[in-house]
C-alpha cells in the first residue's frame, strides 16, 4: 500500500484478461491497477477503470523504477 491506498497488481503468464482484477477493483472502489504480462506494455480503460499492462521485463530486469 502507497500513502494508505492499495494497488491492485496482477501478474499473468499467458494473454491477460481483465476479469478477475476488474471485479476487485470495481468491489473495493479502486480506479487504477496493474497486471505484470510476459510481453504486453499497453492500458485499457473501462468503466472509469484504468488497467496498465506492463511487461514483465520492464519490472524486472531494469535498475530504475518502472514508469507506468
Amino acid at each position: 500500500m502507497a500513502n494508505n491506498k492499495l494497488i491492485p497488481v496482477e501478474v499473468k503468464h499467458e494473454k491477460p484478461g481483465l476479469v478477475g482484477l476488474n471485479a476487485f477493483m470495481r468491489e473495493s472502489g479502486i480506479k487504477k491497477g496493474y497486471i505484470v504480462s510476459r510481453d504486453i506494455g499497453e492500458t485499457r480503460r473501462e468503466n472509469g477503470r484504468e488497467i496498465s499492462i506492463v511487461p514483465a521485463y520492464k519490472c524486472l530486469l531494469t535498475q530504475e523504477p518502472v514508469k507506468i
